[in-house]
């Protein structure tokens, strides 16, 4: 569906907090429907059988990859905020060491 006629790249699901976009595309690809056409010319027989796998995999892989960015940026969130609670309790030489190295780690 490269001119996304069927609004199927349009489909977006949240659960548990996180979101989806694009579940049946990959990244900025359009959406694929995989149909296979058989038969003769004067009476073709389109195969739908593989659609709903092809589909199914897509989503699939799109909330996994969701879901590891969320995981990913709430242990970095975690670990900023015991970062923090160290340097807090650390005497002021450490703490001004340990400010250098988290600025290095975090970036900020």
């Amino acid at each position: 569906d490269s001119y996304n006629l069927l609004h199927a790249r349009d489909v977006n699901v949240e659960a548990s907090g996180v979101r989806v976009d694009h579940i049946l595309a990959e990244g900025d690809k359009p959406v694929v429907f995989p149909i296979s056409v058989g038969g003769t010319v004067f009476a073709p027989t389109p195969n739908y059988a593989s659609v709903p796998e092809a589909l199914g995999k897509v989503a699939l892989n799109n909330v996994a990859n969701a879901a590891g960015a969320k995981a990913k940026a709430e242990a970095q969130k975690l670990a900023e905020e015991q970062a923090k609670k160290l340097i807090k309790n650390a005497p002021p030489a450490a703490q001004d060491a340990l400010n250098k190295f988290g600025k290095k780690i975090f970036g900020h």
